[in-house]
């Protein structure tokens, strides 16, 4: 099973350029592209074809899935890891109950996976099918 488990984070915008290269950005627009982090496979990468990314912040929690693996963060800045999973499959969604106490987790099986997250300590499974 892969795991992002490498994080870099801190990047200063100004060198983004040296960092990632030029970015390509399409006309007329009316955003600005940083980043924030660089996730990378504590595996050997080569057996990693493909990368399925679901990011949510709710609450100021940083909700981020890659591939088989789950990460919430206590804030944007990346750097307190308050909970870490790998499942057996994919993780093709999640979402945060609107009252920010559950977390729901697709995986690609049909499998899902109900967390309560509320106390961030306990991380209880509360619902699996």
């Amino acid at each position: 099973m892969e795991d992002f488990a490498i994080i870099e984070a801190g990047f200063n915008n100004a060198d983004e350029t040296i960092n990632f290269g030029t970015r390509a950005i399409g006309y007329d627009t009316l955003y600005e592209i940083s980043t924030i982090a660089c996730l990378k496979c504590s595996e050997d990468n080569s057996g990693v074809e493909q990368v399925l990314l679901n990011s949510l912040i709710r609450n100021g929690k940083v909700f981020l899935t890659v591939n088989k693996s789950i990460k919430i963060f206590k804030d944007a800045e990346l750097i307190d890891l308050l909970f870490n999973a790998v499942f057996d499959s994919v993780i093709d969604a999640i979402c945060v109950s609107p009252n920010g106490e559950f977390l729901l987790i697709c995986l690609r099986s049909g499998i899902i996976h109900v967390l309560n997250i509320e106390d961030m300590s306990d991380n209880k499974c509360v619902f699996k099918k």
